[in-house]
């Protein structure tokens, strides 16, 4: 995308979509180019968890498909060795 020095303040909506598309933008001043606007390098934080290798590897486990159930299981086996500890 090239843009004048001039309009670029009256169209930073259609230059921040440009640079989300991760497109470059040239900032021209009388015909020459003053300046090239580059997307950020960084990833948003939602991108990086998406990257990581450890996402979803749980995601087809029948055992995780409510993850509050499955914690309270946990949580409830514990107190049942506990409290047969006690007992004895």
């Amino acid at each position: 995308m090239r843009i004048s020095l001039s309009t670029l303040s009256s169209r930073q909506q259609a230059v921040l979509e440009a640079l989300e598309r991760k497109e470059n933008i040239s900032v021209s001043h009388q015909g020459k180019v003053v300046a090239v606007l580059q997307p950020s390098a960084t990833n948003t934080v939602q991108e990086r968890m998406l990257q990581t290798p450890a996402f979803g590897m749980w995601a087809d486990r029948d055992d995780m498909a409510d993850p509050n159930e499955w914690r309270r299981g946990l949580r409830q086996k514990r107190r049942n060795r506990r409290s047969e500890g006690s007992t004895t």
